[in-house]
């Protein structure tokens, strides 16, 4: 389906990193996975300029558009009316993620904040069960940035990097490209390209560069 960009129809959706559709798109696309019998975890998925979302129905979002947030059209380099194609998304099965880290901002910056004052702490224990409960089920991929809302403090989150999990597929090749390359064997593993967040994912956190949260 092709929609116009638009924005949201409240400011408390943008914390949800969800997009919303009409209720008579989402019942398109749900047609679509009740046909090729599709199992539908905690929301439905699309794809949209090659970058999947999960995405909800909105009584106040029309037909002919898809409410995104800034965050969300600043990514995809979208503007506002410009009009974008709209694919049902089905996640692979080796996609889970094992591990995820993610850069933290404020998601509003103060100007006049001084560059040598100490970053603020927060607890990464209870912003990792927040950031689960709230983006559990979506997609991950380098470079995303996403806004959560944290006990009441707006942050932005950038996804820094991530691993999925081994799931048996092409593990013996990787075994014998590193006996091939041994001088390699003690190089992380680069960042997988998209992954999908579930509940044994282990989140980690990290301070962006010049940020306020953190030490």
């Amino acid at each position: 389906m092709k929609l116009a960009v638009g924005s949201l129809p409240s400011n408390r959706l943008s914390y949800t990193n969800k997009i919303y559709i009409s209720q008579d798109n989402v019942n398109g696309i749900a047609g679509y996975y009740e046909k090729n019998s599709i199992p539908v975890g905690k929301s439905m998925l699309v794809e949209v300029n090659g970058h999947p979302y999960q995405v909800e129905a909105h009584p106040q979002v029309p037909n002919d558009q898809v409410a995104m947030n800034g965050l969300q059209r600043r990514f995809l380099s979208l503007s506002l009316s410009t009009t974008i194609k709209l694919n049902p998304y089905v996640p692979s099965t080796n996609i889970a993620l094992a591990t995820l880290e993610i850069s933290v901002d404020l998601l509003a910056k103060k100007k006049s904040s001084d560059p040598k004052a100490k970053p603020k702490e927060i607890d990464t224990d209870r912003l990792a069960q927040t950031v689960l409960t709230v983006l559990e089920e979506q997609i991950m991929e380098p470079k995303r940035i996403m806004a959560i809302d944290f006990e009441g403090t707006k942050l932005e989150l950038t996804v820094k990097c991530m691993a999925t999990v081994d799931t048996g597929g092409g593990g013996s090749n990787r075994k014998k490209k590193k006996s091939d390359e041994e001088e390699k064997d003690d190089a992380p593993p680069p960042s997988s390209k998209i992954g999908q967040l579930f509940a044994p994912t282990v989140i980690v956190f990290s301070r962006l560069e010049g940020g306020a949260l953190l030490k």
